[in-house]
């Protein structure tokens, strides 16, 4: 019998753990050290370290004009590129600022890179001098140039802007601080960083024309315009509206999306910083007033201010301007000639033209149908453990039809109103529906029906003489038979082929 020969297991083991180990530090450089390194290398581009740095102040120069913008969010801790801080102008004036457009730029200066780098460091100081004068950022240029200073707590940094390249779309830059610049590099930087120094104070001081949120209104008003006068109040989240001595249920969203295009008006150019100078006097003359705006904010018990908004419309040669005032602040301003069209609106534009609310579609709990397309006796239904069902019989009708006609009825569906001669003839031989929550049987009552091809309806709870014409789309989930609500009956499975023969 042979003698197995013993097997040396020293080698291969070896051999595995270096492989192990070359695999360890091969996946270590690839995913621990690699990334570390592009970011290494990503953050030397970088003309400005922004990362996490509470900016305190950003100073954009042009010779002699400066706009020296501050962060007023420094206690909060809020003045990193990415937070939503807030900001003022300190000089020339100090003015609230655009925190939109300075935060805009706090963002480009965390992110602008340099394309490429052009080394000095190596040529005589003769040659470097004048490479700097070619490249408009000698000693006298700079002094007279364009330049950003970023002051953060660890100091102030700057960037100094001098030629365009040649060739391409870049821009010469130094960097360097208060102390002392580094003209042994030379950077270039994108085009587009330049037209941050073509920006005027308008662009950087705060350009909105009233301060409160749409929330906060309590009442508002407007005359002149399409409507003359109308005006709303709201109680217990629900808008009124009054026009011509009668009283309207008003549509929250389009009354909010009011509110709210007042509140993001913004002034295209301050014509006056006082509107009763002889700037904005001579600005004013010949102008009409346009629409005029009154707002109160507060809450219902504790009403507030009352600020009033006043449009005017000058004609032109060419082109109308519209000018406008505010009662609590001091300027003339200039408004994009379209921003009236936001504002001006009508009795049809923010009054409902829901047949229900939201609300009182998720509360209905009982519905009635009755009229000529349905007969005798009414059909009742009654919402039971989330299940709709017919009364007295208790038969379940479909759920599904039932919650899309109170979607369709939820929506803004009203087209028209209608009075007098305008409404057609239909309404006696119509669809009548009912609608009540656990506590009212009848919390809203409508007749629908049909003339020409069009839909109408009337609200039998308001006392308003007046029809709706309804959009067509609301037709088809309305019930014009009996069994339009009875469940479908489901086919019944085909039997397997073996069991066919």
């Amino acid at each position: 019998m042979t003698e197995m020969k013993k097997v040396n297991w020293k080698v291969p083991f070896l051999l595995a753990l270096s492989l192990f180990v070359l695999g360890s530090f091969a996946y270590w450089m690839e995913f621990q050290q690699k990334p570390k390194r592009e970011e290494k290398e990503e953050q030397a581009k970088k003309l400005f370290l922004l990362k996490d740095t509470q900016v305190q102040s950003v100073n954009i120069v042009t010779g002699k004009k400066a706009y020296l913008l501050k962060c007023l969010d420094l206690e909060a801790k809020l003045c990193k590129p990415g937070d939503n801080s807030k900001w003022e102008v300190a000089e020339p004036v100090k003015l609230r600022a655009d925190d939109s457009n300075v935060n805009s730029l706090l963002s480009t200066l965390n992110n602008i890179n340099a394309s490429d780098t052009i080394g000095l460091k190596e040529e005589s100081p003769e040659k470097r001098a004048a490479l700097l004068k070619d490249y408009g950022l000698d000693p006298l240029a700079r002094a007279d140039g364009r330049r950003i200073e970023v002051t953060t707590g660890a100091g102030t940094a700057l960037l100094y802007l001098g030629q365009t390249h040649p060739i391409g779309e870049a821009i010469f830059a130094l960097r360097g601080d208060p102390a002392q610049v580094d003209e042994n590099s030379v950077y270039l930087i994108p085009n587009y960083f330049r037209t941050n120094f073509e920006k005027d104070l308008t662009h950087w001081r705060d350009k909105k024309l009233v301060n409160f949120a749409a929330q906060d209104v309590i009442n508002f008003k407007l005359d002149g315009g399409k409507a003359k006068s109308i005006s709303g109040a709201k109680s217990d989240g629900k808008w009124s509206l009054n026009f011509k001595k009668e009283s309207y249920p008003g549509d929250t969203e389009n009354i909010e999306a009011l509110l709210n295009s007042l509140s993001f008006l913004a002034a295209k150019d301050f014509v006056a910083e006082s509107k009763d100078d002889k700037t904005a006097k001579a600005a004013l003359r010949g102008a009409k007033v346009d629409l005029k705006i009154s707002v109160e904010k507060g809450e219902q018990a504790k009403p507030g201010e009352t600020v009033v908004l006043t449009l005017y419309r000058k004609s032109g040669k060419t082109a109308d301007r519209l000018f406008a005032t505010v009662s609590n602040k001091d300027q003339l301003f200039e408004l994009e000639i379209n921003s009236k069209n936001r504002l001006d609106k009508d009795l049809k534009d923010l009054r409902l033209t829901k047949l229900i609310t939201s609300m009182e579609r998720f509360t209905a709990k009982r519905l009635e149908f009755s009229g000529t397309p349905i007969g005798s006796p009414p059909l009742v239904a009654v919402n039971t453990e989330g299940k709709w069902v017919s009364m007295p019989e208790k038969v379940e009708l479909d759920s599904e039809k039932l919650q899309k006609m109170l979607d369709k009825l939820s929506g803004n569906r009203i087209k028209e109103f209608l009075t007098g001669r305008q409404i057609p003839a239909g309404e006696k031989d119509g669809l009548r529906v009912l609608i009540g929550d656990e506590k009212v049987e009848k919390k809203q009552q409508f007749v629908f029906w049909k003339n020409s091809g069009k839909l109408y309806a009337r609200d039998h709870g308001s006392q308003r003489p007046e029809a709706f014409l309804i959009d067509f789309a609301v037709q088809d989930d309305l019930p014009w038979n009996r069994d339009f609500f009875k469940p479908t009956p489901k086919p019944s499975p085909t039997p397997p082929a073996e069991q066919r023969k």
